[in-house]
């Protein structure tokens, strides 16, 4: 295979506390729902050095000190700008990049540390300037949010929200909508695929260990909460 080589370097003024990559070609997201927020665009500093332009490669990062979210464009780390959460002392712990299906708008998505989720509308290659939406505020738990983006096995994109209390991330009508999952704690999420359990998820906590999988929007039938998978629980 080809070697890897360094093409780019950055050092950053402040800690950085969590980075998302965003995927090549990703599609866009929908119109979020309205929660807790204005708006207006929150202009970014932009440097002169930086260009988002029609980059469709982005990295986002969060500084663990200047509690605030900076874009930079990839492969080249040059900065597209950066914009400040405004709560001072909540520390940005998660980032993702969301675009769900048939919908005008991607967003970036970051848990904080006190619980709550913000999502921002991403800026598109046609801007003028690089700017973040205004963003919303959910608060979905009252612990640190850690963001797992996978995909549905119908293909729907999903956003995972590892906490406390376990939310997830899809969209419906143009809107962000936020469910809670039947779980009692996640505090870590990834896929695992195997021949006895393809396409499942794994779920930890403090004390156990959870294969199973959450039904998507499309294919789960009534309303409320997501429910339990009929799974097994390992202790750990």
């Amino acid at each position: 295979g080809e070697p890897i080589a360094l093409l780019a370097t950055r050092a950053f003024e402040h800690e950085v506390a969590c980075l998302a990559l965003r995927p090549p070609a990703a599609a866009p997201s929908p119109p979020d729902a309205s929660l807790d927020a204005s708006d207006a665009d929150v202009p970014m500093e932009t440097d002169s050095g930086g260009a988002c332009g029609g980059e469709p490669l982005l990295a986002a990062v969060g500084s663990w000190t200047s509690f605030s979210l900076s874009l930079l464009s990839l492969p080249s780390l040059a900065p597209c700008g950066t914009t400040p959460l405004g709560d001072k002392g909540v520390v940005p712990r998660s980032l993702a990049f969301y675009a769900p299906a048939a919908a005008p708008h991607e967003y970036l998505l970051c848990g904080l540390g006190d619980g709550k989720l913000l999502y921002f509308p991403l800026p598109t290659a046609e801007d003028a300037a690089p700017v973040l939406g205004a963003p919303k505020a959910v608060p979905l738990a009252t612990q640190p949010l850690s963001l797992v983006a996978y995909t549905a096995d119908d293909g729907e994109p999903l956003v995972f929200c590892c906490s406390e209390r376990p939310a997830l991330v899809h969209a419906s009508a143009g809107q962000l909508l936020f469910s809670s999952v039947n779980l009692p704690a996640a505090h870590a999420l990834a896929p695992f695929s195997c021949d006895a359990l393809p396409g499942c998820l794994a779920a930890a906590d403090e004390e156990s260990l959870l294969l199973g999988n959450v039904l998507s929007p499309a294919r789960r039938s009534g309303g409320g909460s997501y429910r339990r998978p009929q799974v097994s629980t390992y202790r750990l």
